[in-house]
């Protein structure tokens, strides 16, 4: 009896206790993202990225290393980094445009350009008063894509609100297709054709219908799991194909020669090999060397040349005049009949390919090389 009275004043007691709400708890507060406003690019190249971000000493490439090494690194290994090369610069002599690209600041050119009548063969120049070495160094420097109006430019909202010694702001362009088009996808005034026509290959491809941005592949790989990096660049070999087709690799002297055929497929590549600048191309040579003789000089065999390259008109309204790239899935064939004399030294040989860069029509670095033994009997 007396435990079913305790139990009767328990539930009277609960019932007269009044139930206190549960608070609800403080909403987030709601952080606002600074932004860039307008454009990242103007029309035209060169630009002038504005005032030096408060809290840095200047906006050269050197005044980010300490804090973004990682960055800085990745970047200064790539092709972004450093002016024009020598050769490069050979063939733009006379032509407009070619350092706006690859030193696109105001201040590092050492010459303002203005075509003249619409012509790139037709160019006045004329001394740049601003002109800057130290930054004409770094080519395609930080501040091209991360200045603009005193604030350093983030491509992420988290990465804008990180404490920093300068300002921050979020520029939507950088994390996108858009920020790379400004270099990577350039029409002449009066041009029928882009000139540099890399985001419009990439486009047409399917790249884009599938969510696959020039990031994917050129910030660090991410379809491979791959971080985030500045290192832009891709080796050649990482998109294109080699495939050698021959019956065996065994060549008789005097005999029938031996068909050989090279095919290149653009296999991984989101835009023609090569792309962008009409003013380079790819050079393949597949050529057989044999043995020294008693001075050095090796033995050479037949040889096959093929010019992966689009060439384009100086004039209005600079059509292209050929075009042979390979565009994304296509292929190439190189077929060599080789055949040795009766006097060719016997033994060891090599079939070597070698593909070289080149600016109009001259040999440049190689890019791939692949060698195949070869037995002379």
């Amino acid at each position: 009896m007396r435990l079913l009275l305790l139990c009767l004043a328990a539930t009277a007691f609960a019932a007269r206790r009044k139930v206190e709400p549960v608070p609800e708890p403080d909403p987030e507060p709601v952080v606002e993202v600074p932004e860039h406003r307008g454009p990242l690019f103007p029309a035209t190249l060169p630009l002038d990225p504005g005032a030096t971000p408060g809290g840095l000493a200047h906006s050269g490439a050197q005044a980010c290393a300490a804090c973004h090494p990682r960055a800085w690194t990745s970047w200064s290994a790539s092709a972004h980094a450093g002016p024009p090369s020598e050769a490069l610069l050979r063939a733009a002599t006379g032509l407009a445009g070619c350092t706006t690209c690859h030193l696109p600041l105001i201040d590092q050119q050492a010459e303002l350009e203005t075509v003249l009548e619409g012509r790139l063969d037709q160019v006045d120049r004329r001394p740049n008063p601003t002109f800057d070495p130290t930054a004409w160094l770094e080519g395609v420097t930080c501040a091209a894509c991360h200045v603009r109006s005193g604030a350093v430019l983030a491509s992420t909202p988290e990465d804008a609100l990180r404490p920093a010694p300068h300002l921050l702001r979020f520029a939507t362009e950088l994390a996108g297709v858009r920020g790379c088009a400004a270099c990577h996808e350039l029409r002449l005034e009066g041009a029928a054709e882009p000139l540099y026509d890399t985001v419009g290959e990439w486009e047409r491809a399917g790249f884009a219908d599938n969510g696959i941005s020039c990031l994917d592949c050129h910030g660090g790989g991410a379809a491979d799991g791959g971080t985030p990096s500045h290192d832009v660049g891709r080796s050649l070999d990482e998109g294109l194909s080699v495939l050698l087709a021959a019956p065996r690799l065994v060549v008789e002297r005097g005999g029938a020669p031996l068909p050989v055929v090279l095919t290149l497929v653009n296999t991984g590549s989101g835009h023609a090999i090569p792309t962008g600048s009409p003013w380079k191309g790819l050079r393949v040579h597949l050529h057989v060397v044999g043995p020294p003789d008693r001075k050095g000089v090796l033995a050479k065999g037949p040889e096959a040349t093929l010019d992966l390259v689009r060439t384009l008109a100086v004039e209005p309204p600079f059509a292209t005049t050929a075009d042979r790239r390979l565009a994304p899935g296509a292929s190439a064939e190189l077929p060599l009949d080789l055949a040795l004399p009766d006097d060719a030294p016997p033994g060891s040989w090599e079939l070597v390919l070698e593909v070289r860069e080149t600016v109009q029509g001259e040999d440049g670095a190689t890019r791939l090389e692949r060698r195949w033994p070869l037995r002379v009997e």
